[in-house]
């Protein structure tokens, strides 16, 4: 290669060293730019994986909530554990209406709703429940 460049004229000589001291320089600065993005995109992962694990966290500690609290509800109303304990079921599931009528399962409601709709509680008219509650 030496005898190549010692016999080429200076304008070849200025094109080789040129492109011999560009070309590393220019690998290093696109090394170096990718390596400062890679970590850039990996800490906004980070941060975006976070703030995921976070709503989840929020969202299992309000289900564990409403499941608490509908299995408190349950366990304390009497008519329910009269309705879930009875000898005759035969009877009882004659009566379509009978978690609305005899159980009042206002509260249930409310959970239900709380827990579908929380923005939206005041407006929350669950029609697929009970059309007859007082």
């Amino acid at each position: 290669m030496r005898g190549k460049l010692k016999n080429a004229g200076i304008r070849k000589k200025l094109v080789c060293y040129s492109y011999a001291i560009i070309t590393p320089i220019l690998m290093l600065i696109s090394t170096c730019l990718f390596v400062r993005n890679y970590h850039r995109t990996m800490a906004e992962e980070r941060e975006l994986c976070q703030k995921d694990v976070e709503n989840l966290s929020g969202n299992l500690d309000t289900l564990l909530d409403g499941m608490v609290e509908f299995g408190t509800y349950i366990c304390i109303n009497n008519d329910i554990l009269a309705i879930l304990s009875s000898d005759d079921a035969q009877a009882l599931n004659r009566d379509s209406q009978l978690w609305c009528i005899k159980s009042q399962c206002h509260h249930l409601i409310n959970l239900f709703c709380r827990i579908g709709m929380p923005d939206k509680m005041d407006s929350c008219q669950p029609i697929f429940f009970c059309q007859l509650l007082p």
